[in-house]
């Protein structure tokens, strides 16, 4: 059994990084063969409103990942202006029961195929105008049936769920009682029985309602859960039968351990190779049913966010990390699976533990990305080091060893940080203009804090700019929607470990437009 002890990256620093999906052809001769897809649809944090990272279409390998060449019939060259779908996928799929090279694409408005390897692409399910489907995804079984989702903003002719032999005639399988507002719909595939298939849904108003703590502010979605079985003919309704089994998505009261997929931002049904009573759905968390989700209270938490944890201070599954995107299996040990999600790729050996036991594959894969760093400029030659980074907390090192673990200062999405001059006190913020002043142990772990950000605040950015006078490190300006903020003597403010924000000080600067 083979997992990365080491990581090389194999795409250029001239092509573009935002992947947001990967498959193989693994029909026997052509495993060599692989595809990403680019462009981050939904959930990115340096996106503005209403303009995600775009993509610059497919890449292909044909040496088994050590080399990544674009194809040139998806590629625009364009990624600061949308020209066509495939700078947004969501999916991507390859037909193992043709002999040709048929790779499908799930993108924004519609679901392509190519039959040539990608050198030319058809439109199987598209629907020209300006009903364009926003979310879409493909998933093919090893028999060759084939199923895709659009959402509902997509025309009549293309929207909801949809199951194909061929590729080319799709038939409409959604259910009649199936709720009329969907965005993101996941599938899938039962591997141990392929006439099995689940569709998961971001469905809003209708379905299961979860809430969950994010951005320190409980937030409430509707999700549904449906079970498929195929049995006859096209699949249609005479064809093919339906459970809805959104009742029994998980959900507990608790502020991070109800599932919740941000918007679908992070989603996926699972189900185990070898048995199918096993499903999985991963969202910020990871939940276990071992009865296919067919009765409520029967599932298990087993990664993403701690058990029972609270906000603020929360804490994370140990080894692992929120915010879950795929879920594979080992083909010789089903029980060993990989996860990846915002924090990198963790393995487990044993997916049927109570508890289960996850290890880092990261070793040198870097998913952390700094908004910020800080230093103290006050003292020369001094090895502190501050920094805020995305979905990670802000985190600190005093030690010159490249190799030496950083220390986790802040919760929450890092974001600015500020070493004081001589570092006896320290400023970090979080999403939405939470700003905390706080005082470190020599390790970096917080020993005392108070959040210093004003009252009447609103209308941050997700990741808001504070900066500080580098001649008088208690005074502080932050900006919000329509102003900038200054803090006059934040010394004034006493570091009694309270999450709530402050008036002491603070000046709201209406001079500027």
């Amino acid at each position: 059994m083979l997992f990365r002890s080491s990581w090389t990256a194999v795409s250029t620093p001239q092509q573009i990084h935002n992947i947001s999906c990967i498959t193989q052809d693994i029909r026997p001769g052509h495993t060599n063969t692989w595809y990403y897809g680019t462009g981050e649809g939904y959930g990115a944090s340096a996106y503005a409103n209403g303009a995600f990272p775009l993509g610059n279409g497919m890449f292909k390998s044909t040496d088994n990942g050590a080399t990544w060449a674009s194809l040139t019939s998806t590629a625009v060259n364009s990624p600061q202006t949308f020209i066509n779908d495939f700078q947004m996928f969501w999916d991507l799929a390859v037909d193992v029961t043709d002999t040709n090279e048929n790779i499908y694409a799930a993108c924004y408005d519609g679901i392509y195929r190519s039959e040539n390897g990608g050198t030319t692409w058809q439109t199987i399910l598209y629907a020209s105008g300006n009903a364009q489907a926003y979310f879409s995804d493909i998933a093919i079984a090893t028999n060759g049936a084939k199923y895709a989702t659009m959402s509902n903003d997509g025309a009549a002719s293309v929207k909801g769920i949809r199951r194909s032999v061929n590729g080319t005639t799709w038939t409409k399988i959604t259910p009649d009682s199936f709720p009329s507002a969907y965005t993101r719909i996941v599938i899938g595939i039962d591997p141990n029985d392929e006439n099995n298939v689940y569709f998961f849904a971001v469905t809003p108003g209708a379905g299961f309602p979860s809430s969950m703590c994010i951005n320190y502010i409980a937030d409430t979605e509707y999700y549904s859960l449906w079970k498929y079985t195929y049995l006859s003919g096209n699949g249609d309704s005479a064809g093919g039968h339906w459970v809805d089994l959104s009742a029994n998505i998980p959900y507990n009261a608790s502020e991070y351990g109800n599932y919740f997929a941000q918007g679908g931002y992070d989603m996926y049904v699972k189900v185990q190779p070898g048995d199918s009573n096993v499903v999985f759905l991963g969202g910020t968390d990871i939940f276990r049913s071992t009865d296919a989700f067919t009765t409520p209270n029967n599932w298990k938490q087993i990664g993403g966010y701690a058990l029972g944890t609270m906000a603020p201070n929360f804490f994370l599954y140990p080894n692992h990390h929120p915010d879950q995107h795929q879920l594979r299996f080992l083909h010789n040990n089903p029980h060993a699976m990989i996860s990846s999600a915002d924090g990198g790729v963790f393995k487990t050996m044993d997916n049927t533990q109570e508890a289960i036991t996850w290890i880092s594959c990261n070793n040198g894969y870097v998913t952390t990305q700094f908004y910020t760093c800080a230093l103290d400029h006050a003292t020369p030659n001094d090895e502190i080091i501050t920094g805020g980074l995305q979905d990670n907390g802000s985190f600190f090192t005093s030690n010159s060893n490249v190799t030496f673990p950083w220390t986790w200062a802040c919760k929450g999405d890092g974001g600015y940080t500020y070493v004081f001059d001589g570092h006896p006190y320290y400023y970090f913020s979080i999403q939405e203009g939470k700003v905390y002043k706080s005082m470190l142990d020599g390790n970096g772990n917080p020993a005392f804090f108070r959040r210093v950000d004003p009252i009447g605040g609103g209308g941050y950015l997700f990741i808001a700019p504070f900066a500080v006078d580098p001649n008088n490190n208690n005074i502080l300006y932050l900006a919000d929607s329509s102003h900038i903020w200054r803090n006059s003597d934040l010394s004034a403010v006493a570091l009694t470990n309270q999450y709530d924000s402050i008036s002491t000080n603070w000046t709201k600067i209406d001079s500027i437009t």
